[in-house]
């Protein structure tokens, strides 16, 4: 496994990133803000069924925290197929569940999959960040 780096946060935080590189070398890094209040999931790069349990591991972290709010920030993502969507779908599900509000910052791709999978509003994509 590759270790986790921390680096100072513009704000101040720690920032915890974890990279994982699938078979094809399509790289994922996914960083950690904990504020608090607030659990940010940042990811940069391909979710695919190789690098989707990385992403899949800090959305369980953030919500089994029982933190009110956790944003996921996939603007920096290239590439998601259906295993990434179906996470992020059982993830909203969940946090819906617990009472956690989860907010997903959804870029190009992110954004381009869920339409194709008619999932937008499913994701929240259609709400305001």
């Amino acid at each position: 496994t590759t270790p986790w780096l921390i680096q100072p946060f513009a704000h101040g935080a720690d920032l915890v990133f974890h990279t994982d590189v699938d078979d094809c070398d399509t790289p994922l890094v996914v960083a950690i803000d904990d504020r608090g209040e607030i659990y940010v999931v940042l990811a940069e790069g391909e979710v695919d069924i190789a690098t989707a349990p990385l992403l899949g591991r800090a959305l369980e972290a953030g919500l089994a925290g029982g933190r009110p709010t956790v944003l996921v920030d996939l603007r920096r993502v290239s590439f998601v197929d259906c295993t990434g969507i179906g996470l992020l779908t059982q993830a909203r599900s969940r946090a819906h569940q617990d009472g956690t509000r989860m907010r997903i910052l959804a870029g190009r791709a992110v954004a381009r999959t869920a339409a194709l999978l008619d999932l937008t509003a499913t994701l929240g994509l259609h709400e305001p960040a």
